[in-house]
């Protein structure tokens, strides 16, 4: 008999004010950066204190997403400053090294808010439809735990930048 095995949470940073630039996205996701998927299968106290500790560290700051990008498959907007990001990604990997980026898939880490998943690349409309909206200046606060649950997802812990 084969063991059921829950799906992967995902740790973020919530980016509201990116949401007239999303399009569909899943139940229950907002917009925003991804700080590290696949996370804990099953969340326990430990990753809860685990992830206030690496949020007291680290103070909210600003950032403005300014460029559209594409992966295969995924239409992306950059957030500039990233290196906040990619700090925060480190801190969490660095606590939980078995839980790497998207599964330790890709080499290095580039902090991008999803747009579309799925599709060809940008038509010069639909890329010029995004760029219009450019740059959205956004303000990092708190680091969000989405659990799915069958139908999308839910939030599991919400815990604020505080560093002192």
């Amino acid at each position: 008999m084969k063991r059921f095995r829950p799906p992967a949470t995902a740790v973020v940073i919530p980016v509201p004010a990116a949401a007239p630039a999303v399009a569909g996205t899943e139940p229950g996701m907002p917009p925003h950066v991804t700080l590290l998927w696949p996370f804990a299968r099953r969340v326990r106290d430990p990753h809860r204190r685990g992830l206030a500790a690496i949020a007291g560290r680290h103070e909210p700051f600003d950032f403005a997403l300014t460029r559209v990008g594409e992966f295969p498959g995924v239409v992306y907007l950059a957030p500039e400053p990233a290196a906040p990001f990619v700090t925060l990604v480190r801190a969490i990997a660095d606590t939980w090294p078995r839980h790497q980026p998207y599964g330790g898939a890709y080499p290095d880490v580039i902090p991008h808010l999803t747009v579309r998943l799925g599709g060809g690349p940008l038509t010069d409309d639909e890329r010029a439809q995004l760029e219009a909206l450019l740059p959205i200046r956004c303000h990092a606060t708190e680091i969000l735990l989405l659990t799915p649950d069958g139908a999308g997802w839910r939030e599991d812990y919400r815990v604020p930048l505080t560093s002192a």
